[in-house]
């Protein structure tokens, strides 16, 4: 992909419109904000970024397409063999509760969410989880929730799942059509979606046993993730699982002290 020249003013003027038109990306990493401006310069095929700022103030259609770009587009079933054999000791912590309650915000293309599900499902506790899953945009939203995914995908995670240490074969949990399988119903029964605004992670008062985070914090500059790692803080339990991604720390913020590590590998913390 060729690069556009992009100044710093830029990124400024592209974020202030966003704002305008109730996105607000204030606070995203540099970066971040000049890759997206790169890929809608290429998909709608824009010289300059003057023109882009000019249709998006003219066009809704170019925000809606800002707010699917900021999804995750692509995601991997059972990802990082090592953090779901971490989460079969948490599991038996969280066995003994009555109900568990997990936030899932942002779910992308929603593999992890399913992986999770599936994960329940293995160890008796989904009947009693309630998980709210969200993302910022109701169209990626809506696909998620179709849960369709290629056959050929499901294949290739099988070995993984096996890894993990699961019997049943992974497409047990699926119904198979032709190249394609559709996660099984019963398995979101206790799952309920919602759109979030960007800024706001939290779509409820809930307070959660486990808020699924991973991946997220790296997008975000320090005082912005910050406030987001706060909102987390208020609304997990006491003893609650906070999961990370692979290169995201909390050492680097003032909310650790809120913290114990429980595998840096993994990047699991519970609250103290």
């Amino acid at each position: 992909m060729i690069l556009f020249e992009i100044q710093y003013s830029d990124l400024q003027t592209f974020t202030s419109i966003l704002i305008h038109h109730n996105l607000n990306i204030k606070g995203l990493r540099d970066i971040h904000v000049f890759n997206l401006i790169q890929k809608l310069l290429h998909h709608y095929k824009f010289h300059n970024t003057e023109t882009l700022f000019e249709r998006l103030n003219t066009n809704p259609d170019l925000i809606q397409t800002c707010r699917e770009m900021l999804c995750m587009t692509t995601g991997e079933f059972f990802r990082d063999i090592s953090l779901w054999i971490q989460l079969k000791t948490i599991t038996k912590k969280l066995s003994a509760k009555d109900n568990i309650n997990i936030l899932f915000p942002r779910i992308a293309t929603g593999e992890e969410l399913y992986s999770l599900l599936i994960f329940l499902q293995e160890h008796h506790l989904l009947e009693k989880t309630t998980i709210h899953a969200t993302e910022i945009c109701s169209y990626v939203l809506e696909q998620a929730k179709r849960a369709t995914y290629a056959l050929k995908t499901l294949e290739n995670s099988h070995k993984i799942y096996q890894e993990i240490g699961f019997s049943q074969p992974l497409l047990e949990y699926f119904d198979v059509s032709g190249n394609v399988a559709t996660l099984k119903p019963y398995l979101t029964a206790n799952c309920f979606f919602s759109v979030q605004s960007i800024e706001n992670i939290l779509p409820h008062s809930t307070e959660y046993d486990i808020i699924w985070y991973r991946n997220q914090l790296i997008y975000w500059e320090q005082k912005t993730a910050e406030k987001h790692l706060t909102q987390i803080t208020q609304n997990l339990k006491k003893g609650g699982y906070l999961i990370l991604g692979y290169t995201e720390n909390l050492d680097i913020y003032p909310i650790v002290s809120n913290f114990e590590l429980v595998s840096f590998e993994d990047k699991i913390y519970t609250k103290k």
